[in-house]
């Protein structure tokens, strides 16, 4: 489980670009900085978020 503030974060970014809800690797870096955490919890945090969506 994430800190509750990245994952405010993260969904906040998700609401942004709810259409194309595919950050790039530069976004990834960014969100990981911005949130506190590693790319690759990002990346795992949106396989998971797009599923729990769709």
């Amino acid at each position: 489980n994430l800190p509750s503030q990245s994952v405010s974060v993260l969904k906040e970014w998700m609401r942004n670009n709810i259409k194309r809800p595919y950050p790039t690797d530069q976004d990834k870096v960014e969100l990981a900085a911005l949130a506190n955490i590693t790319t690759q919890q990002v990346s795992n945090w949106f396989v998971n978020a797009r599923k729990r969506i769709w």
